[in-house]
């Protein structure tokens, strides 16, 4: 299969950096770099057990295994098997090994209905009448899963709490989660909330952290990881490299506390000064007439560089070292129109 020079320019970057970042626009080929990527790493005598691959769901992991086994039919097996995963379950594997516990996972439904009798109780013990009109299970567990997802343990999400909502209310919250998280440990039960949480405290044991780390990470849709997760990752990739392809313009997950800009925007280089930035912007999937009326749609939320498509929502039309380039460009051909140069 030939590849275009912006997705042969990707596949082939560089293992000896310590992040890649690929700006992948929709119909680019993505998945199919993410796979070739998987192949030039082993090329380059990385190991099955040192690749990871996280993908979004758990439909497009199988998806991204069954096109690798495809490629690669030598791999079925290997410890690559189950490193071809979303988060959470790379996290839940991680947690089960270090702390030797067999968790039951709490799914969705079952959490609602758990944090509903949690909620009662708070409002009966703590006497928070007015509140029980305001808070509903939902919200409860969105605000008990954001202060894990932002890194607070249960002692330290009343700060979190009080720095969002009133202090009667984080009281509540705060008081809730007490309450939620002691009946998650009495049972034996995790949150997917508690998997991130739980793993990202492991890695910070510098024993454990030695031991994870040195992995080669291939991470698909990047823009719409949580900052907490993007951190575990980095910290797996410590010795090794991470490697992400997303795109800015199709974030969808902020309300679930994703960090596109902090990911594969702005907050790239800010983290990874010596990191390599890839574009691939062909599309191969939509005709010209969609693409202009996407890129409309997009054009006020995140301006993407048209040189080097590096995202930031602050820019004008080229980011800062394009925009040199590019005035140096017009300058000398400023210059032969009249006949200086």
């Amino acid at each position: 299969m030939k590849f275009n020079d912006q997705q042969q320019a990707v596949i082939d970057a560089p293992v000896d950096v310590p992040a890649v970042v690929c700006s992948a626009g929709a119909g680019s080929g993505k998945t199919t770099v993410m796979v070739q990527r998987v192949k030039y790493l082993l090329s380059q005598g990385i190991k099955p057990a040192d690749i990871i691959v996280v993908t979004l769901t758990k439909e497009a992991a199988n998806e991204m295994w069954r096109r690798i086994i495809n490629e690669m039919p030598q791999l079925k097996g290997t410890k690559l098997e189950k490193q071809v995963c979303t988060i959470h379950a790379l996290n839940f594997r991680m947690v089960i090994r270090h702390t030797r516990k067999k968790y039951k996972v709490l799914d969705d439904y079952k959490e609602r209905f758990t944090l509903k009798e949690q909620l009662e109780t708070v409002i009966t013990a703590v006497g928070f009448g007015a509140w029980h009109s305001k808070i509903e299970p939902d919200v409860l567990k969105m605000w008990i899963d954001r202060s894990k997802l932002e890194g607070f343990s249960t002692n330290q999400s009343r700060a979190f709490f009080e720095q969002h909502v009133d202090a009667r209310t984080a009281e509540a919250l705060f008081e809730a989660r007490m309450r939620f998280d002691g009946w998650c440990k009495s049972n034996g039960y995790i949150t997917f909330a508690d998997m991130m949480l739980e793993a990202d405290h492991l890695l910070r044991n510098e024993g454990i952290r030695k031991s994870e780390s040195g992995k080669f990470v291939i991470v698909d849709e990047a823009q719409d990881t949580t900052r907490i997760a993007m951190s575990i990752l980095a910290r797996l990739a410590e010795r090794g490299q991470i490697w992400m392809v997303g795109d800015i313009n199709q974030t969808l997950f902020v309300f679930a506390n994703a960090h596109p800009d902090h990911n594969i925007g702005s907050g790239f280089e800010a983290r990874y000064p010596a990191g390599l930035r890839y574009p691939m912007m062909i599309n191969y999937r939509s005709s010209r007439a969609i693409i202009e009326v996407a890129n409309r749609l997009v054009a006020n939320s995140y301006r993407l560089c048209p040189v080097c498509q590096k995202p930031s929502s602050e820019m004008d039309e080229y980011c800062d070292d394009c925009l040199q380039n590019h005035r140096e460009t017009e300058a000398y051909h400023a210059n032969d129109i009249l006949g200086v140069n």
